[in-house]
């Protein structure tokens, strides 16, 4: 499921104007230019709830938002939530994070939770962030194996990926004594950060 979330993206950055740079800020490595409709789930997140297990966006009247970005929001929690229907998933009304009811298996690489907005992948280890990097060069040779059918999406794709893991293992590199967090949103961009 993790890949699913990753491997999408090579499309989406054809179709959404995104930049991946990354800057060092104060405890964080986030996209340097990535515009409000693609990393507003912090935002947006305060407005979404929980109710018979489907995601609900409740802006209240009295906040003017640009209404292009509650429709995307709107639109994304429509899809998540057809997914969530369609494949049986559960929502954890707390955490707002997605489940299957099947157990997850414990394990020294890195661990994840979908939500509405995207997906977090927790890491708890050094071990945990070569999983990720070991899981990355694989998504960056299978978009190469793309090449044939579509070269622009191949060479995204592997860039992205490879760009993905050069961030992180920076970041668990400068921050050896945390443990590191990084959000995906649906539309790829990505933030790293210390817990």
């Amino acid at each position: 499921m993790a890949s699913l979330v990753l491997i999408p993206t090579a499309s989406y950055l054809l179709n959404i104007p995104v930049n991946a740079d990354t800057v060092q800020s104060v405890g964080t490595v986030e996209s340097s230019k990535a515009s409000t409709t693609t990393d507003n789930h912090k935002f947006f997140d305060a407005y979404v709830s929980v109710k018979d297990n489907q995601f609900i966006l409740n802006i209240p009247q009295d906040i003017q938002l640009n209404q292009k970005e509650v429709e995307q929001v709107e639109q994304q929690i429509s899809d998540v939530n057809s997914k969530i229907k369609a494949n049986k998933l559960t929502i954890n009304q707390t955490t707002k994070e997605i489940s299957s009811q099947s157990p997850t298996l414990k394990s020294s690489g890195y661990t994840y939770g979908n939500f509405w907005w995207g997906t977090r992948y927790y890491f708890r280890s050094n071990a945990a962030v070569y999983a990720m990097d070991h899981d990355l060069d694989n998504w960056s040779i299978m978009s190469g194996v793309t090449a044939l059918w579509a070269p622009a999406v191949a060479v995204l794709g592997a860039a992205y990926f490879q760009k993905v893991k050069s961030d992180l293992d920076y970041y668990n590199n400068t921050h050896s004594k945390n443990y590191i967090d990084m959000d995906v949103n649906w539309a790829g961009v990505y933030s790293i950060y210390a817990v």
